[in-house]
């Protein structure tokens, strides 16, 4: 299974489902649809604005909660590029402000989110990344459990496709 290491407070924005839209510079190479472990990076974006911050799961007294691992999985369902109205008519999806648009920006689409329930400890990577094995059968189980469109037995639904060689455009 793949994952994509995101800051807090935006890794609990999409895994609770109220932002679908992730944006990045760059566009993985894989087929989609593919599944995507949302992995909470050890540090927070400070410059969040303060609204976007969920207090009774995320908490400044709190640093240390849902940081530094996998909190959820999403399906990343299609890639968008975003022109300047794209952006200011999809901001309640992606819920970044209009001052921080950029020519070069590309949105991830993301669907069918899946908050775990504890988060499970391991190290983040840039891009879209690879999860160690033993990661991977932990995610994929808990996954497997939570989400309404998969059977427990049902492996292939959990089946990612290959990685192209070049992770970025």
């Amino acid at each position: 299974m793949y994952a994509l290491t995101v800051k807090q407070p935006w890794a609990e924005l999409i895994v609770t489902g109220q932002k679908t839209i992730e944006v990045r510079t760059w566009w993985p190479r894989v087929q989609l649809p593919v599944l995507v472990a949302i992995h909470a990076g050890l540090r927070t974006d400070r410059n969040a604005p303060g609204s976007l911050w969920i207090p009774e799961t995320y908490s400044a007294y709190y640093p240390g909660k849902r940081l530094g691992g996998i909190i959820g999985v999403v399906r990343f369902v299609e890639r968008i590029g975003l022109d300047y109205m794209t952006w200011k008519r999809r901001q309640n999806e992606h819920l970044q402000p209009l001052e921080c648009y950029r020519p070069d920006r590309k949105g991830l689409v993301f669907a069918d989110a899946v908050r775990l329930p504890d988060i499970i400890p391991c190290r983040g990577r840039l891009g879209l990344w690879t999860l160690p094995e033993e990661t991977d059968r932990v995610v994929r189980a808990v996954a497997s459990e939570m989400m309404t469109n998969i059977t427990p037995g049902d492996t292939d639904a959990l089946r990612t496709p290959e990685l192209r060689p070049s992770a970025r455009e």
